[in-house]
């Protein structure tokens, strides 16, 4: 199963374009070796079920080179600016709960 942390991260990632760190950016972006060279020990034995979950669980537009990724969390960005310019702050959504 892929790891809860990992799941949490794609989640945001997926859903509002958070950035990834850099082990989860290679991933994303199908890079191989930078993935099994930036993964920790429990990252790099968990590879399949973290991969097999963003196959099956995050938009197929989302991954498979640097440049979609690139593109996905520039996507967000826009998306964030142009909400902001037209809804006042007291009416933005909170993408975060605050604790």
């Amino acid at each position: 199963m892929c790891p809860r942390n990992i799941q949490e991260s794609l989640k945001r990632y997926a859903e509002q374009g958070c950035p990834t760190g850099d082990f989860l950016r290679a991933v994303l972006a199908n890079d191989l070796f930078e993935s099994f060279g930036r993964a920790d020990e429990d990252n790099q034995s968990a590879m399949f079920a973290i991969v097999s979950h963003i196959y099956n669980e995050l938009p197929s537009d989302c991954h498979g080179s640097y440049e979609i990724v690139d593109e996905w969390i520039d996507l967000h960005t826009q998306r964030r600016r142009l909400a902001a310019a037209v809804l006042p702050n007291s009416e933005l959504p909170n993408p975060e709960p605050t604790p």
